[in-house]
């Protein structure tokens, strides 16, 4: 019985870490989403092909703080897919989360890139 009270608060506690993992990643997509409009997707952004002109010194500025967050975002799911407490198999929904990230990672890059070009 200690055991299935063990694997059962294993499962609760990785529950909350990913529904953490995800309310971040989600407050990041809506500003990245609030900066650039709700009519784009993230794939749509990075290939937006904006230039230097077309952005404030706010937005450029606002563009590497949400660069900077994803970044950090982004090792925090790889260390927490890898726990020992994650449930056998559920590290696919980590890997989920990593996936969307990197998405967003190199379509803001692409853009950046862009205007810095």
């Amino acid at each position: 019985m200690l055991i299935s009270l063990l694997f059962n608060a294993a499962v609760v506690w990785h529950r909350f870490r990913l529904w953490r993992i995800d309310a971040q990643w989600l407050k990041l997509k809506a500003q990245t989403l609030d900066l650039f409009g709700h009519h784009y997707t993230i794939e749509e952004i990075g290939k937006l092909g904006l230039v230097l002109g077309d952005f404030s010194a706010r937005q450029k500025e606002r563009l590497d703080e949400l660069i900077r967050d994803l970044q950090l975002l982004r090792p925090r799911i790889r260390r927490l897919s890898v726990s020992l407490i994650v449930p056998m198999g559920a590290e696919y929904y980590y890997r989920q989360q990593e996936r969307m990230v990197d998405d967003a990672l190199r379509a803001l890059r692409q853009l950046r890139a862009s205007l810095n070009a």
